[in-house]
């Protein structure tokens, strides 16, 4: 028989193995002392205890029932190399993508074909445009027509209190389109 009787009574169970009447594999007996509790795992993993369960329940962690010398009730301990393979995991292996496939390219021509040269119209043509281009003045920016409070304040130097002021008594003409709305000359004639 490869069990060991105990007389005393058992203070550990783990997960997968069976307390029959205080047998207990003799050389399967790890210390629990030095296993971790699900919240020193669950700290060291950076996660929840809740994972910690679930990693058990999946077998990615030993979990074994612990109940303390001094007495009390069993602690759930999971082994500390498990724990300490989940925290620093292997790298992933290096995989060489395959090669593409060769491409044979047929072999170019040496033969260049001549290019003719420009008629001395085209020539005169290019210089035009290329005079027009740099002479051509750029166009000025549009100029929105109805400028925000913000922005009117900016253009008149009023502030935005005694613009809006004046749009709400109707002394200002302005549109409320999500908030108020002047007309550009209206703030000229200002």
């Amino acid at each position: 028989m490869t069990a060991a009787t105990v007389s005393e009574p058992q203070n550990l169970s783990v997960r997968g193995q069976s307390e029959k009447h205080g047998t207990l594999a003799a050389m399967s007996s790890p210390d629990y002392a030095t296993w971790l509790t699900k919240a020193q795992a669950a700290a060291a993993l950076a996660v929840s205890t809740k994972t910690i369960e679930k990693y058990a329940q999946a077998g990615q962690i030993e979990q074994a029932a612990y109940r303390r010398p001094t007495g009390g009730p069993k602690l759930a301990v999971y082994n500390p190399a498990d724990v300490d393979r989940l925290q620093h995991p292997p790298p992933a292996p290096f995989v060489v993508p395959p090669a593409p496939p060769a491409v044979r390219f047929a072999r170019p021509s040496t033969a260049v074909a001549p290019v003719p040269p420009p008629s001395p119209g085209e020539d005169l043509v290019r210089a035009l445009l290329h005079g027009l281009r740099q002479s051509a003045p750029t166009s000025p920016k549009s100029e929105t027509v109805f400028l925000t409070l913000a922005e009117a304040a900016g253009f008149t130097g009023l502030t935005v209190t005694r613009l809006r002021r004046q749009c709400q008594q109707g002394t200002l003409p302005a549109i409320k389109d999500r908030g108020w709305k002047i007309r550009r000359v209206d703030l000229a004639s200002l």
